[in-house]
């Protein structure tokens, strides 16, 4: 006996009511409509001649002309209904919904243990739908924090939610079917530059910025000559270290008796000093970070004979 393929068709959702939309098929149930169908969510077939042999039916989506499925659904093998038609309610059996707006056909697939039973194509449709964001963006501190953003669009419309940069994670909400919420955090920003990312949610941009960290000032000490040391020499080699939590050091000065006796950019800051006579004096030695942040070492006294 000659194996017929499933007839199909669907039922296209109005505001109101539902009007079943015939399609062209092997063996024609009716006169075929010509046009697309907006927002299916149902799928309705003939079932073959041998049906008692499927063991389930799988739907196919495909774009417009395309030659592969984008998206194959199992609807199980539901029972004919009353006037021998198959119908499948799409919602029950969808998680990842077709692409929004574009031109599609269903094809259905009868499959048994000895092979599969495709049917021809569906009519066109089109999942028509209309997105919208409660807001655009969110500015956090740099401690980081928890943001929420609304996505607003019909019931039947799947989207996405991704995040471009590492330091936004979404924490709930990467997808959903209708309106529905992102729940998305910001890891904390340890740099002194403020920085900008963006969250992708069913094609619209959301624009998340983090304020730079506070610039932690450098830390420095006059190690040589050591306080209270007495000197003879007319030369006097002064030694620092300096250090930066968060940044660069780049530029350690030098002062004798808060005067500037010189500077430099080295890692191990030091300096030649020749005092103008003998006597007390107060070294003190200041640090300048890439951000411009300056910080004063300790007092050394020394004396100069």
């Amino acid at each position: 006996m000659t194996r017929r393929p499933p007839h199909v068709s669907c039922v296209a959702r109005t505001a109101v009511i539902y009007v079943t939309c015939a399609l062209s098929g092997l063996l024609a149930l009716a006169t075929p409509l010509a046009g697309q169908t907006l927002n299916p969510n149902v799928i309705e077939f003939l079932p073959p001649q041998l049906a008692a042999a499927v063991n389930r039916y799988d739907i196919a989506f495909y774009q417009a002309s395309a030659a592969d499925p984008f998206l194959v659904v199992n609807i199980g093998k539901p029972s004919p209904q009353a006037d021998g038609m198959i119908r499948a309610d799409l919602t029950a059996k969808i998680t990842n919904w077709p692409a929004p707006n574009a031109l599609c056909i269903a094809r259905v697939a009868a499959v048994s243990a000895t092979g599969t039973t495709q049917s021809i194509a569906s009519n066109m449709f089109v999942y028509q739908c209309d997105f919208s964001l409660s807001s655009a963006n969110q500015s956090f501190p740099a401690a980081g924090g928890t943001g929420k953003v609304a996505v607003t669009t019909q019931t039947w419309c799947g989207w996405r939610a991704t995040s471009a940069v590492s330091w936004i994670t979404i924490t709930s909400g990467t997808n959903g079917v209708g309106s529905g919420t992102i729940t998305y955090e910001t890891a904390p920003n340890t740099t002194t530059t403020s920085r900008r990312g963006a969250l992708t949610i069913a094609g619209l941009t959301y624009t998340v910025t983090q304020a730079a960290a506070p610039n932690v000032p450098p830390t420095v000490r006059i190690v040589r000559p050591s306080n209270g040391e007495t000197l003879s020499a007319r030369s006097v080699r002064i030694d620092a270290e300096s250090s930066d939590s968060d940044g660069t050091v780049t530029s350690v000065a030098f002062y004798a008796n808060g005067v500037r006796i010189g500077a430099s950019t080295e890692a191990q800051p030091s300096v030649r000093w020749s005092p103008d006579a003998p006597g007390p004096y107060t070294l003190t030695a200041s640090a300048t970070d890439n951000a411009g942040a300056t910080t004063w070492s300790a007092p050394v006294s020394v004396t100069i004979r």
